[in-house]
């Protein structure tokens, strides 16, 4: 039993994402924006109207630092036009930001989670033999059931990730490099194994 190398599960990953990823995508066009945005009150005309202050403040900031560069400005005069700028507008938009945060942030969230339900049903429903890992030709052996998975899939490689900013993905990239069993916690975890299916030379 030869143990799949970094390179090959790493781009059985990578080819994994693009398959949940446009799936995910798909969903968030087709229901999971109207969703987020049905659960804000007004946020289409409160961001289309953010949207366009904000163009016309950066043309207003553009013409005090033309007008300072012109030299029809003294430099006092532009901080203070900028300064007073910049206030109008955040008094103005004050409540508008927070409103905009709430929606990206929940989009965020839509797609941290969405990608750990859908992983985790493309992973169960093929049995953990994912297009990516036969392409790469990788076979996930071991203790193959929907928690092993479910806590592969979905807690460690969802959860766990997105928590950790992507720290998890080089701590596994360094134990299956670095270590002579390859495995990764979650490995150890779930007793499963990525192991290398292609033919292997005795030379």
């Amino acid at each position: 039993m030869v143990k799949a190398s970094a390179f090959r599960r790493s781009f059985a990953f990578l080819f994994d994402i693009l398959i949940v990823m446009f799936v995910l995508s798909l969903v968030f066009r087709l229901a999971g924006d109207r969703v987020i945005k049905g659960q804000i009150d007004n946020f289409q005309e409160i961001y289309d109207q953010y949207q366009s202050d904000l163009s016309d403040y950066y043309d207003s900031r553009d013409s005090i630092i033309n007008d300072y560069t012109n030299e029809i400005i003294t430099i006092e005069a532009r901080d203070t036009q900028l300064e007073t700028l910049s206030d109008e507008f955040n008094t103005l938009h004050e409540g508008d930001i927070s409103t905009i945060f709430k929606y990206y942030y929940s989009v965020t969230l839509f797609f941290i989670f969405g990608f750990g339900v859908i992983n985790y049903g493309y992973n169960l429903l093929l049995h953990g033999q994912t297009f990516g890992r036969k392409l790469m030709k990788v076979e996930l052996t071991g203790n193959i059931n929907w928690w092993s998975l479910l806590l592969r899939e979905f807690f460690w490689k969802s959860i766990f990730w997105g928590i950790t900013l992507g720290l998890g993905i080089i701590v596994d990239l360094l134990l299956i490099s670095l270590t002579k069993s390859k495995k990764t916690i979650r490995d150890r975890i779930t007793n499963t194994y990525v192991i290398y299916s292609g033919t292997v030379y005795p030379f």
